[in-house]
């Protein structure tokens, strides 16, 4: 198994690990919420039913905004081997798990200070950590490419090295063979060194239908895109809920339209870069 698999496999299993913590954190934030005996209902209780209901929607919102967006960037980018990357998950697996007591809490308490600070702080790392997932895959990609190149580079200056090397024995070994009898077809001549396979893609490029070109192009682009996307949607986000939380103590129908008002952008911010970049 080489490298290119063993990332492949990591990233198969890092992703199911993140799928199921985040599905389990978001069952045990729905249990919790407390449903009030039908003889006892009245005003207070059918407003804290409701203030549990809409912290609820809060940290759901929240959680499935990081999923939509940590699955849309792991589409189209890979793991490159950064330990980096590993332990960032790790942390932000155990945010993602504090997220429930803190969601617990500010339902029971949502007029607290000390309670909506620490649901804000909590809520800013994980998608805080969620960047910083996108930064380090991406840095980590620009890092492997140059790398790539210089590698490139590298076995280019050998090969011309010993193609000037070994030029005279080549030129010797033609002028030694002769043409086949009966044929008057020069012999071909011996190729010096293999080239990589990347020097042959680049090679070949220049020599495809447009069409192929063309695609090479577009998939960079989807991955600009997506990186892009990925990040100012976490941030209008993180934006948006915090004001939703901050709204849940004067008014819970205003932490509704500030969600609503909040996913609008994010679909706007799509719908801008499929313009920029195309579909």
């Amino acid at each position: 198994m080489n490298l290119k698999d063993i990332l492949k496999n990591r990233q198969g299993r890092l992703l199911a690990f993140f799928d199921a913590i985040l599905a389990i954190s978001i069952t045990m934030i729905a249990l919790e919420i407390d449903i009030p005996e039908i003889g006892s209902i009245d005003a207070a209780a059918r407003y804290d039913f409701f203030t549990e209901v809409t912290c609820y929607l809060i940290s759901f919102t929240a959680m499935a905004t990081l999923w939509y967006v940590h699955t849309m960037f792991f589409s189209n980018h890979e793991l490159t081997g950064n330990a980096a990357e590993l332990v960032v998950h790790l942390i932000l697996l155990f945010v993602i798990t504090l997220f429930q007591p803190v969601t617990r809490a500010i339902g029971a308490y949502p007029r607290d200070l000390w309670v909506r600070l620490i649901y804000v702080i909590t809520f800013l790392l994980m998608y805080g950590l969620g960047i910083a997932i996108f930064i380090i895959v991406r840095n980590g990609e620009e890092r492997l490419a140059a790398r790539k190149q210089s590698l490139r580079e590298i076995y280019s200056d050998m090969r011309d090295k010993i193609d000037e090397e070994n030029a005279g024995k080549w030129e010797s070994l033609r002028n030694t063979m002769k043409p086949l009898p009966g044929r008057d077809r020069p012999v071909r001549e011996i190729p010096s060194v293999e080239r990589t396979p990347e020097e042959m893609i680049k090679s070949a490029r220049e020599f495809l239908p447009e069409e192929y070109s063309d695609m090479i192009d577009e998939l960079g682009r989807q991955r600009q895109k997506i990186f892009r996307v990925s990040v100012l949607s976490t941030l209008t986000m993180a934006i948006s809920i915090s004001a939703a939380v901050i709204c849940l103590m004067f008014s819970i129908p205003a932490c509704y339209i500030v969600l609503a008002a909040g996913i609008g952008i994010v679909i706007a911010i799509r719908m801008i870069m499929d313009r920029l970049y195309g579909k």
